[in-house]
């Protein structure tokens, strides 16, 4: 089976992978959830409390605290559902798909998606593998679902400005980054593409 890579560009469409031994995963006492433990809140509402929280220090961008260990946060919460199987599943998916192993990815991922329709992160992730085996229409589809459940997810919205600058559509991938860049500011590497759209086509 053909392998392939993942660039740094598209690990901030697919985000990091907390897998075992990865130590940039928030701990237990790190974890926003600890703040709040006490309140009788489901763990959807939880997680919803707490990417409010992260989403608004983002915007705060007050130097206060490490927008990157903000946004490693909210990929942390952005790979958890309300089922543990689900999210291994996930994490075993999406390394599969990092090493390679795309058929095998794909059918996870699908699997998954079908049992937990409403799990955002299987569909960006579907949609990022979907990317690298050049199947963008698919990609586009799934990053549509993970927008209508999760509309401040901005990995995805650099996944879909990722694809239209890939096909030249270059109005609309600036249109993409810069939506992305009102949801997290601090990613510098997009706004240096904004910037370059911008050069290479003022009318824009």
């Amino acid at each position: 089976m053909k392998r392939f890579l993942i660039s740094a560009f598209l690990i901030a469409w697919a985000s990091p992978v907390f897998a075992e031994g990865n130590t940039d995963a928030p701990t237990a006492a790190e974890t926003p959830k600890a703040i709040i433990a006490t309140k009788k809140l489901s763990p959807a509402e939880m997680r919803s409390d707490d990417l409010d929280r992260l989403f608004g220090s983002l915007q705060a961008n007050t130097g206060l605290r490490d927008p990157a260990k903000t946004e490693s946060e909210i990929w942390h919460l952005w790979m958890q559902s309300d089922s543990k199987t689900a999210d291994l599943l996930l994490a075993q998916a999406t390394r599969a798909m990092n090493d390679g192993e795309a058929d095998i990815a794909e059918t996870m991922f699908t699997k998954i998606i079908g049992k937990f329709p409403n799990y955002a992160e299987a569909y960006n992730k579907r949609a990022s593998l979907y990317f690298l085996v050049g199947k963008n229409d698919l990609a586009l589809k799934d990053i549509d679902k993970t927008l209508e459940i999760e509309p401040r997810h901005f990995g995805a919205l650099i996944g879909r400005g990722s694809i239209y600058h890939q096909e030249k559509k270059f109005g609309d991938a600036l249109e993409s980054y810069k939506e992305a860049l009102s949801i997290n500011p601090a990613m510098q590497n997009i706004e240096a593409k904004v910037k370059e759209l911008q050069r290479l086509s003022p009318s824009l």
